[in-house]
């Protein structure tokens, strides 16, 4: 089977194969340039060529619907080698570089693959993991040749439920948790999010997520499906954000989807005062909150510019939500996570699992009794009943029609009523690897539809809809943190800190003024061998920037350790008599 024989062929294929974004853009623009980095260049011809050599090489292996590892440098060669997995019929787990050896070995045990793509950059450390399967050094596979025929037939048996990617995050027991998306999850969130970010052919983003996080998506795959181009932008330059924005005027790059803490260093060391991004049109962030003093400096710098605050988790492929902000004055000291995306469903419930009915605005509201009496009394099994103007999906105008909420005896109604932001569509994610009670716990009925099976995944975030009708962000439901846009569990570095001879208890709290993670201990060890230990143990965005030794915790009547305590602590100069004279940053 010649190349041309083979186009046609998948052109007939399923349209929500994921491989269909490559060869539709690569024959239409196939001497473009998709993925640049500082060492090479892969036209999008080149990078369908490379991914269907992975691909034959993989699939001669006799390996099917399963994890392939990829310990690779950031680079156009690491992306045709995700794109080659995928191309053989498996879902790659992209492993990061700098996470320690005890973090790499949980995930190759969890994941049992069989095989392994390296490079010459990482080929050394790669053989040091103690990984059981077979390692194959990059530049060896793309000697080979196209299997047509082997790829057709993994094509024609490909569902658009089959997984892609496996990505990591942080687990509360110590242990990372793993999280699967299909060909359709990123289908439907690409198709969604290119129209968002206003991406056509002269799209040019500049790419700061790694490729070993779900944040990565934004980039790889719409550049994929829109014949866009992406630069790699090297990572030391975030440390100098004067040369990051000569970097994007001088390639001339429009759009960016960076974390939020990413664009506060440019704020923070006043970066603009010195230098302005000369070409970006859309600046999208996410991943954690955005200071509106930030952004209005941002948005002063770039006053042409689209902003887009972007809302989600790992567990629904990524983002849900989008809010454009266009007047940064009227909102209510944050930004609201905005409008769900296509095929997306964003709500809130209540502790009990009741959905938590929106107020819009232009809404009249009465308090009936059971009798239908109007009253201003807080009664048992009373409920609300709003007139609105607008149906609480679609916002469409609609005839006067009444909603009702049963508020249950002692609650007070309020507008902002907090509730646990819950997110269901087709984004949400194939659950967690290989762990069914954690899949069983977060990804749930949904309580607005009784009588669907269909799940929603309940994130864990903290919202309440806003005078505007907008859902605002509030903070998490338990100590899981994000932080330099990774999502951290504070359980995982206190079940790290109170593994350390010397520590007899310790305690994390994150400091979100400050942007800090302290861990706080009572034992003899010193701070600097706590910090040191932190060290060889964890990934280097989950250290905490301050070590805090006490001479005790203090306790909750139970004997459990009081948070709180500990945060009126920490923001209290003169209440610091617990503190002994060292610690560490």
């Amino acid at each position: 089977m010649n190349q041309i024989e083979f186009q046609e062929k998948m052109n007939n294929m399923n349209p929500t194969n994921l491989l269909l974004y490559l060869y539709a853009t690569a024959a239409h623009y196939p001497y473009k340039p998709a993925f640049i980095s500082e060492t090479s260049v892969f036209t999008f011809s080149e990078l369908k060529s490379k991914t269907e050599i992975i691909g034959s090489f993989i699939a001669d292996k006799n390996i099917y619907n399963e994890p392939v590892l990829i310990f690779m440098e950031k680079s156009p060669e690491e992306i045709s080698a995700l794109l080659g997995v995928i191309c053989s019929g498996n879902y790659y787990v992209a492993l990061d570089l700098e996470m320690t050896y005890t973090r790499l070995s949980h995930i190759i045990d969890i994941t049992e693959s069989k095989l392994m793509i390296c490079d010459k950059y990482t080929e050394a450390k790669a053989e040091s993991l103690g990984f059981k399967g077979k390692i194959y050094n990059y530049d060896e596979i793309i000697t080979g040749e196209i299997d047509h025929e082997a790829l057709l037939k993994i094509y024609q048996n490909c569902k658009d439920t089959d997984p892609v990617y496996l990505v990591f995050t942080s687990g509360s027991t110590g242990v990372p948790k793993g999280v699967m998306a299909s060909h359709r999850n990123v289908v439907d969130y690409i198709e969604g999010l290119g129209e968002v970010l206003e991406c056509d052919e002269n799209t040019i983003f500049g790419n700061q997520a790694p490729l070993y996080l779900d944040a990565s998506l934004k980039d790889i795959y719409t550049t994929l499906k829109y014949g866009a181009t992406t630069y790699f932008i090297p990572k030391k330059l975030f440390m100098a954000p004067v040369k990051l924005i000569e970097y994007l005027n001088e390639h001339k790059i429009n759009t960016i989807c960076f974390v939020a803490s990413a664009l506060t260093i440019f704020t923070k060391l006043s970066a603009f005062e010195y230098a302005k991004p000369k070409y970006l049109r859309v600046i999208a962030f996410g991943g954690e909150v955005f200071p509106l003093s930030h952004l209005k400096q941002w948005m002063k710098a770039c006053p042409k510019a689209k902003f887009i605050n972007l809302y989600g988790a790992t567990e629904c492929t990524g983002m849900s939500s989008y809010y454009v902000v266009d007047n940064v004055e009227r909102l209510e000291n944050s930004i609201p996570i905005g409008k769900p995306l296509p095929d997306t469903e964003i709500f809130l419930i209540d502790e009990e699992g009741n959905p938590i009915v929106k107020l819009l605005p232009d809404t009249e509201i009465s308090i009936i009794d059971k009798e239908g009496n109007p009253t201003v009394k807080q009664l048992a099994d009373m409920e609300i009943f709003r007139q609105d103007k607008k149906d609480l999906a679609t916002e469409e105008p609609l005839p006067d029609t009444k909603f009702s909420q049963i508020v249950d005896e002692g609650k007070t109604v309020e507008k902002s009523l907090q509730g646990e932001i819950c997110i269901g569509g087709t984004g949400l994610a194939l659950g967690y690897y290989k762990d069914v009670e954690k899949t069983k716990e977060k990804f749930v009925k949904n309580p607005l539809n009784d009588g669907m099976s269909k799940l929603i995944y309940k994130t864990g975030d903290i919202g309440y809809y806003g005078e505007d009708g907008e859902i605002y962000f509030a903070g998490r439901k338990d100590n899981q943190i994000k932080h330099r846009g990774y999502r951290i569990e504070l359980e995982e570095i206190e079940a790290c800190g109170n593994e350390i001879s010397g520590v007899e208890r310790g305690v994390c709290h994150y400091d979100n003024d400050k942007e800090v993670i302290i861990f706080f201990y009572e034992g003899s060890i010193e701070p600097d061998k706590v910090k040191e230990y932190f060290r060889n143990k964890l990934a280097g965005y989950m250290v905490p920037g301050k070590i805090v030794k006490l001479a005790k915790l203090p306790n909750m009547a139970g004997g459990k350790i009081d948070r709180k305590a500990l945060a009126v602590l920490l923001h209290s100069p003169g209440r610091k008599p617990f503190i002994l004279p060292n610690y560490a940053e």
